[in-house]
């Protein structure tokens, strides 16, 4: 099961996959999906886009995206097919990354795709 980041740090320099959810945050390499995540840890709830029969989200979260540790702390990227954020996703991600912050203590930046 992909660890929680309270109890285990990313490796160094390899991108991961996040998923951010009610003050918690889970993490887990690229080839898992962010609903995976998700449902492992019971972050988010199960979403399905009525509007778009092709979607495929399968989870909604207050923050899905990907993660890599640097020596310098944390760069944070907002993007997902499988989990959709509430809410407003440029919001989402700063308070993704306030929680990283808080968490780990490290500083934490946020890039564009």
């Amino acid at each position: 099961m992909s660890p929680f980041l309270k109890d285990e740090e990313p490796p160094l320099h390899f991108t991961r996959k996040i998923v951010a959810d009610n003050g918690k945050v889970a993490w887990d390499e690229l080839k898992i999906d962010h609903s995976d995540i998700g449902a492992a840890h019971s972050l988010g709830e199960p979403y399905k886009e009525l509007s778009n029969p092709y979607s495929i989200a399968k989870r909604k979260a207050d923050f899905a995206g990907k993660i890599e540790r640097t020596e310098e702390g944390y760069e944070l990227r907002g993007n997902s097919l499988t989990c959709v954020s509430r809410g407003n996703p440029e919001e989402a991600i700063k308070t993704t990354a306030k929680l990283v912050r808080e968490i780990t203590g490290k500083s934490v930046k946020i890039l564009k795709d």
